[in-house]
């Protein structure tokens, strides 16, 4: 969608002009969390994989009692694999526990498909460490498309450990770990660094990835560096 383009822009300036106070966003590198972001705030995501050409944007609207997921394509860190852009909504059920649904809409020369994502998130904290667990079912009707074109089950998992020795703002240390049930993808790793130089800025330096070989590709899939993903709340 050409409205995605212009989204970088928009996020220098809103870099620039705004002054709000606002946590950290509520996903982890490629994991959705418990949190929602508040009522009237906007959350804007800008991924750039090393990998491969392109920038990935994401939009969190804060509505409805709940938060607004709007991705864009393509389909690394939190796109869920989906095989183009994305809505969703995503709501609190209950305390440390939020639950969400996206739906996709794809279509080239050769296919036209409609997927569906939904999933839930269990964030926790123990002294210092924060944890989050995060089972997803992801739908896949175009063959050879992602998943092979199967329906997958994901159960996604991270540990969040802060940096004490931080001047400027904070940091922290991330580990992630997604798993399936499905033999035309692997399970991934992602490890690496979330940096918050102000409350309203967060930057995520993933510093090495393994997504494995997906669709039985010979040569696995690692990046050093992964990607990094910059967070800017309004």
């Amino acid at each position: 969608m050409k409205t995605f383009y212009s989204l970088p822009l928009f996020a220098l300036l809103a870099l620039i002009f705004s002054n709000s106070v606002l946590a950290e966003p509520s996903r982890m590198f490629s994991q959705e969390t418990s949190a929602i972001e508040s009522a009237g705030s906007i959350s804007l995501d800008l991924d750039y994989p090393f990998s491969t050409a392109g920038l990935a944007t994401g939009l969190r609207v804060g509505a409805f009692d709940g938060v607004v997921l709007i991705n864009s394509h393509p389909d690394f860190g939190t796109r869920m694999g989906l095989p183009g852009s994305s809505v969703g909504f995503k709501k609190v059920i209950q305390n440390n526990i939020a639950a969400y649904g996206v739906v996709s809409y794809y279509s080239d020369a050769n296919n036209s498909d409609t997927d569906f994502a939904i999933g839930a998130a269990y964030t926790a904290t123990s002294g210092t460490l924060t944890y989050n667990i995060n089972p997803e079912l992801i739908t896949d009707k175009v063959s050879g498309v992602n998943r092979g074109g199967k329906n997958t089950i994901f159960v996604k998992g991270s540990a969040q450990f802060p940096l004490t020795q931080v001047k400027t703002g904070k940091a922290s240390v991330i580990a992630e770990l997604a798993l399936e049930n499905n033999d035309a993808i692997d399970s991934v790793v992602n490890l690496g660094l979330r940096w918050a130089p102000r409350k309203d800025v967060t930057m995520d330096f993933v510093v090495y990835s393994d997504r494995g070989s997906p669709n039985n590709i010979d040569n696995n899939e690692k990046g050093l560096p992964g990607w990094i993903k910059l967070n800017i709340q309004l």
